[in-house]
């Protein structure tokens, strides 16, 4: 049997299914924009499987998660080397349902809009292919911008922001470190560092540095950032907008001034 086609129209879970219903042996090679992927059947048995830099049960499941791309399986060919032992096709499928729930639980978590640093990969791919949208998303991505950030500076709803973001790191085209922050900026209480309080005395040089650098509102912000107020309500107090504040803030703690309390 040598199958080929379009996995838009056959899920890989659907032709993994077949090939291993008929106890074929072969390997079901899948391409898609990302990269070349193989999974290496005996008897209907899967024994093999890769994606790019991934194998065994991870390429696995990467490669039952493809929904855009083409197949084709090659009859009686195999991968010599075996990556994946004593599973069947059905526990196969379940891990990885399973292991693909826990992954977009945790990129929802990733997604929150407290989190905070955002970074392209250093790396990327001539061979992926972006649309407009996510070539827009890729050039916002700076400063730290959180997702709440971008969307507003993109023009669309935070949840249009997520996906785009979702299919950029299935890309490998962005990475998302640690928040700086445990709450949404507003939320949060900051307080001076010892080196906020040697930098507000005029007396000390480090105090022209931060008057250059963040003028007479970055100063009034370490004054009020005494542990008791929230970034919220030193907003109020300064009487400006808060995308102003949440960027000063984020600079201010970037560079050592403040913490969250």
């Amino acid at each position: 049997m040598e199958i080929r086609g379009s996995i838009e129209e056959e899920s890989v879970e659907k032709i993994i299914k077949v090939i291993a219903d008929l106890e074929e042996t072969g390997i079901l090679v899948i391409k898609t924009e990302n990269g070349e992927g193989k999974i290496s059947f005996e008897n209907g048995r899967v024994l093999y499987a890769s994606f790019n830099d991934s194998y065994g049960k991870d390429a696995f499941v990467k490669l039952i998660n493809v929904n855009e791309g083409e197949y084709q399986f090659i009859n009686r060919e195999k991968v010599d080397e075996v990556n994946i032992k004593d599973i069947t096709i059905d526990e196969m499928v379940s891990y990885a349902r399973k292991h693909s729930v826990d992954e977009e639980e945790e990129l929802e978590e990733e997604l929150s809009p407290r989190a905070m640093i955002w970074r392209k990969t250093s790396e990327i791919s001539t061979d992926v292919t972006i649309n407009s949208d996510e070539w827009r998303f890729l050039s916002n991505i700076r400063d730290g911008r959180s997702i709440r950030d971008i969307s507003a500076n993109l023009g669309i709803d935070i949840e249009e922001a997520k996906e785009i973001a979702k299919v950029l790191k299935k890309k490998e085209l962005i990475e998302i470190e640690e928040p700086l922050f445990t709450k949404e900026i507003p939320l949060v209480v900051p307080v001076r560092t010892p080196a906020a309080e040697r930098a507000l005395d005029p007396m000390d040089s480090e105090y022209k540095t931060l008057l250059n650098k963040y003028g007479k509102m970055g100063i009034e912000f370490l004054i009020y950032a005494n542990g008791k107020r929230f970034v919220g309500q030193i907003t109020a107090l300064l009487g400006v907008e808060q995308a102003e504040i949440s960027e000063l803030f984020k600079s201010l703690a970037k560079d050592g001034y403040l913490k969250e309390a």
